[in-house]
């Protein structure tokens, strides 16, 4: 079996994981939040919409480096897998930064756990040398609960198979903001801006502008690079022909104008290139918008309770006809070499039905709203963006693999940390993308 490097995990994967099922450091076995008795009725009745299998092995393994066991939106899940079919979630733990290569020993060891929450690098490094295991066989695309997930996960084929089965679809990065600043000093309010259909890259500016001339301690932007507002052209970095093969985009004349965009706020010092956690940043309230993950706003929230705090998402190219927004869909891989594929889908089963059934998913947001401390109206309209409100642009580039990392920090950070230009690092770093592209098309048949 062919286990190599994947590529290192940047805090953007983080985002993308932590945007969806907050981290816990638990070790058990079952759910750490508890449910009402009127909770647990919903979740009982919704047991009946559930295929009829008997598990022979009852356990499945979720490696990781949190405990999805503590999780505000997969707690009515796992109850159910509880309920309907006697599971549980053993969480098997490993360190953030050896999880890739622990991986690798377990799949090669004969050791391998069932479920591994997905990552950027999944498609096509991680599925290209054989670290998950091909669904087709256990899920129904034609079924009312997965008919809704194929479009996503067809952009994800390997040689004609599904690796990858989304059980949600939802926004990547967002921009998160303090409306009660905005208000204190007479800001349009962005989301204002967006019910109106006026929230665009210009009226992103003029905001970054009004904000910033507040005084020089005043940041406009700060968080994700590049890749949330490529994806607002319509683009994406790398994508996928319709012939399922890999496609570079990197020389792409909208590419180039957003870019290019992003580099003149950068030169007019409406971005900042230093970091900081994004609840310390807010919280000093000399940051306009922070572009994260939507994990980031409990904290945020936590260190300014008394404030009003805003998420939108990143803004519309001008040029677009339409919101185009960054995949953040969510799924778990089924680890190569897992001994419970069966217990494995029945699980993913329950996820999905959470999505689609109206009383589980009402239980879901109850349990988000306590647990996370959501603003309803948040709440809503992140659920409104996750119905498909929008399209999803599917982007892969942090699938490549270990040895383009260096190419795709310059590329994806260049022009909007360090005000570089987009044409000479593009041809700078080009080739090295697009050699490796060629290579895993051509293990494409």
């Amino acid at each position: 079996m062919k286990i190599t490097k994947i590529l290192t995990a940047s805090i953007l994967c983080l985002s993308l994981i932590l945007s969806i099922t907050a981290c816990t450091d638990g070790k058990g076995s079952s759910s750490t939040i508890s449910l009402t008795s009127e909770q647990q009725g919903v979740i009982s009745n919704a047991a009946s919409l559930l295929p009829e299998d008997e598990l022979e092995n009852k356990v499945v393994k979720q490696y990781g480096f949190y405990d999805i066991n503590g999780a505000a939106d997969i707690v009515p899940a796992i109850n159910l897998f509880e309920q309907k079919y006697g599971g549980k979630i053993e969480y098997v733990q490993v360190d953030w930064d050896q999880r890739f290569t622990a991986l690798a020993n377990l799949i090669m060891s004969g050791e391998s756990p069932d479920i591994f929450p997905r990552e950027e690098n999944v498609w096509p490094d991680g599925i290209s040398n054989n670290q998950y295991a091909a669904l087709d066989e256990y899920i129904d695309f034609e079924s009312p609960l997965w008919s809704g997930t194929k479009a996503i996960a067809d952009q994800y084929l390997w040689e004609g198979k599904h690796y990858y089965v989304p059980w949600v679809t939802a926004n990547g990065d967002l921009l998160i903001y303090d409306k009660t600043r905005f208000e204190e000093f007479a800001i349009d309010d962005p989301m204002d801006l967006y019910d109106q259909g006026k929230w665009d890259w210009n009226a992103f500016k003029a905001i970054l502008t009004e904000w910033t001339e507040i005084d020089d301690e005043h940041i406009g932007y700060r968080g994700s690079n590049a890749r949330p507002w490529i994806a607002s052209t319509g683009k994406a970095f790398v994508g996928i022909g319709e012939d399922g093969k890999i496609v570079n985009n990197i020389r792409d004349n909208d590419i180039a104008r957003v870019q290019d965009f992003l580099q003149q706020l950068r030169l007019e010092e409406l971005i900042t290139d230093e970091y900081k956690d994004p609840a310390p940043a807010m919280e000093e309230g000399l940051t306009a918008f922070y572009g994260v993950g939507e994990w980031a706003l409990s904290g945020i929230q936590e260190k300014l309770p008394d404030h009003e705090i805003g998420i939108v998402t990143f803004p519309k190219d001008p040029n677009a006809d339409e919101y185009y927004i960054q995949d953040g869909s969510f799924g778990y891989m089924v680890i190569e070499g897992s001994k419970n594929i069966k217990g494995a889908v029945a699980f993913l089963s329950c996820c999905r039905l959470m999505q689609l059934d109206a009383d589980l998913s009402q239980t879901s947001k109850e349990v988000m709203l306590t647990e996370r401390g959501y603003e309803e109206w948040q709440y809503e309209y992140l659920m409104d963006i996750r119905s498909g409100k929008h399209p999803l642009i599917v982007e892969n580039s942090y699938g490549l693999g270990a040895s383009v990392e260096d190419s795709l920090s310059n590329l994806l950070d260049g022009p909007i940390f360090r005000g570089e230009s987009w044409a000479e690092i593009r041809e700078e770093h080009y080739n090295v993308i697009d050699e490796v592209i060629k290579s895993y098309n051509a293990e494409l048949k």
